[in-house]
């Protein structure tokens, strides 16, 4: 049997990488210390703009040329590899999932695989399995996305952590560390052949003081154009900066190539994060518990300067960064959750910030235009965006917004109808800070699809209306005053805060109309709760369908065929990855057996069946997610009309 992973619940991660060298800037720098505050934020403006231009999915040329060698490439979710050349051109398009189904035959078992970086031509897999004390160990395979060959690289002995892969210069390098003894393994191809050759770590003495048995940590996050990756290689660090960042016991050096070590001056002593540099200077984000966000600073190497160049009451983000620019988003919110994103660049080389392009959110969407997935290829930039009531890749260059077509994926919610949403904030009456925040959202039917559409908008208005107007119109009296100062402390703990969201709207069949929903509640504490939810309505009738009005079994053998299925989920994972507190088929099944009932409402319908799902803590861990359990039409017995 086929053994699966343990799905975490996660925010939906972008899956990137550079598949050729990323140059860094060349001065050299001179370490010193004097800080000194600069006038923050000073911008101009170079677009403002929502995702919407040209229908062209490739720059024009004047003249054929010749290919041109990869430059980046596109991925979302894992699921699709589009590799670009620096003018934007599609060179090449590999789907994960079924690459891996194509190399079943190989000797080397990817089915539980998952992508790890691309270049050069190649696809790198990993996957990682438990040794007999519970440790992790790690492989590599190295694919071949044309012949479909496969060829395993390595894998780590237990106990060893992977730190970060990069593919650079036609080289795959691996960093990681075991008991805090860090090192990079280098591995390259010779032409013609897919048997990965390991070689020697381009800096020894670099490699002899991290080799030591001093925990430290090591910062070669550069990030080089992409969005949410530190897949930065100690030698692409090295090649571009002559230094990587490390931290020996309380303070931070640069740890050069001849081995030597230089303490960097300047740094504060409050809570800070360093979160890119280069040869000229260092930039760290200073977290500000007045305001719970964090402004962003410059260390200047030169003259010692610390620029502070978004404060931390923007709340900004961290983009990317690459080429002594980094790239970072102001978020605008209208009371909460919709807004404006405002996309700046801060160059290193003239200090100075300036506003890219603007976007806004959209509802009904899964993604924030203009964010999602943002990274550098050649000289523009790539974002997941909305266009032609489609998510897709979205071209940023010379002041225009250009679809590009790639990963184009129809929004359900725009094609059946419209979304409406309304979102609120109600604040202390004595104090002043927000005490809740809510955001919901309500899909309405196009009447071209159901004669009794309207039937069906005011039922899905009426839980709209009923979930909005549950926090009043009025702000929060404090039941103590002297609550405020906690309010003024955390006040990100004492804001509850509820989303409702449309994840998707499709058919099933001709008849029915399915309606996906998720949210996320807040209360304070450490983290709030993932929510989802489902809505049904058969559109010739305009009546709400559910689990049981078209299930004619009956209780008893709907319990026994849930509890079977949860127990055979359970079987499905290896040893130690099972997302159950349980740790036996037999308390399994007696759990699902008492949860399991026809009147949940833990039931989606599908395509093919229906979708059983548990909420975090009802038979596994938080980090377990909402645990699903497949059961087909036919194992039902019955299936909606």
């Amino acid at each position: 049997m086929m053994k699966k992973r343990i799905k975490f619940l996660v925010a939906s991660m972008i899956i990137t990488g550079a598949l050729t060298a990323c140059t860094g800037k060349n001065n050299d720098p001179a370490a010193s210390s004097a800080p000194t505050e600069a006038a923050p934020e000073t911008t101009e403006s170079s677009a403002t703009a929502a995702t919407e231009s040209t229908s062209a999915t490739e720059k024009p040329t004047e003249e054929t040329e010749a290919p041109k060698e990869a430059a980046g490439y596109l991925s979302h979710m894992d699921e699709l590899i589009t590799v670009l050349d620096e003018d934007g051109n599609k060179l090449a398009e590999y789907d994960i999932e079924k690459i891996k189904e194509e190399c079943s035959n190989s000797s080397c078992d990817l089915s539980n695989a998952y992508f790890k970086a691309a270049g050069d031509g190649k696809i790198i897999y990993s996957d990682y399995s438990y040794s007999d004390d519970g440790d992790s160990k790690y492989e590599f395979y190295v694919v071949d996305p044309e012949s479909k060959e496969v060829e395993p690289i390595l894998t780590t002995e237990s106990g060893f952590y992977v730190e970060r892969c990069d593919f650079y210069n036609g080289k795959f390098y691996m960093n990681g560390n075991k008991d805090g003894m860090h090192l990079e393994r280098v591995f390259s191809w010779n032409e013609g052949s897919l048997v990965p050759v390991e070689e020697d770590f381009a800096y020894p003495d670099v490699a002899k003081e991290l080799n030591t048995e001093t925990p430290m940590f090591l910062s070669a996050d550069m990030n080089n154009g992409f969005y949410d990756t530190y897949e930065c290689s100690y030698t692409r660090a090295l090649d571009d900066n002559g230094y990587i960042i490390i931290m020996d016991g309380e303070e931070y050096y640069k740890l050069y190539t001849d081995g030597t070590k230089e303490k960097i001056e300047g740094l504060p002593d409050m809570s800070f994060y360093i979160q890119s540099y280069n040869k000229d200077g260092l930039i760290y984000q200073l977290y500000d518990e007045n305001v719970s966000g964090s402004s962003y600073h410059f260390l200047d190497y030169e003259d010692g300067s610390d620029m502070v160049f978004v404060k931390a009451d923007k709340e900004p983000s961290f983009l990317t960064y690459a080429d002594g620019k980094f790239y970072y988003d102001v978020f605008e919110a209208d009371k909460f959750y919709m807004g404006d994103h405002h996309v700046y660049c801060f160059d290193c080389a003239g200090k100075k910030s300036t506003e890219v392009y603007t976007t806004s959110k959209e509802p009904g969407v899964y993604i924030d235009p203009g964010i999602t997935g943002m990274r550098l290829i050649g000289d523009d930039i790539y974002f997941l965006g909305v266009d032609d009531e489609s998510t897709q890749w979205i071209r940023y260059a010379d002041g225009t917004f250009t679809p590009t077509g790639i990963e184009k994926k129809e929004i359900g919610a725009l094609k059946y109808g419209y979304i409406r949403y309304e979102n609120g904030m109600q604040k202390c009456s004595n104090c002043g800070i927000p005490r809740v925040k809510y955001y919901q959202e309500v899909f309405q039917l196009d009447s071209e699809y159901s004669p009794h559409a309207s039937e069906i908008n005011s039922a899905l208005m009426q839980e709209f209306r009923q979930s909005v107007d549950f926090y009043g119109k009025e702000d929060i009296e404090p039941e103590d005053p002297s609550e405020c100062e906690e309010h003024k402390a955390n006040s990100y703990m004492w804001c509850e805060s509820d989303e409702w969201n449309i994840t998707d709207v499709q058919k099933i069949g001709e008849n029915i109309l399915v309606i996906d929903m998720s949210g996320y509640w807040y209360g304070g504490g450490a983290h709030g709760m993932p929510l989802r939810s489902q809505r049904c309505f058969n559109l010739q009738t305009g009546k709400e369908i559910k689990f049981k009005d078209f299930y004619k079994g009956d209780e008893e053998t709907f319990k026994t065929l849930v509890a079977e299925k949860t127990a055979e989920d359970f079987d499905s994972y290896e040893e130690y990855e099972a997302p159950y507190f349980a740790e036996t088929r037999d308390d399994v099944y007696d759990q699902a057996y008492e949860y399991a009932g026809i009147e949940t409402s833990n039931i989606e319908l599908t395509e093919d069946g229906i979708c059983l799902y548990y909420m975090p803590y009802d038979m596994g861990p938080y980090a377990a997610g909402f645990i699903e359990i497949n059961i087909s039409y036919d194992e039902l017995g019955y299936r909606p009309e």
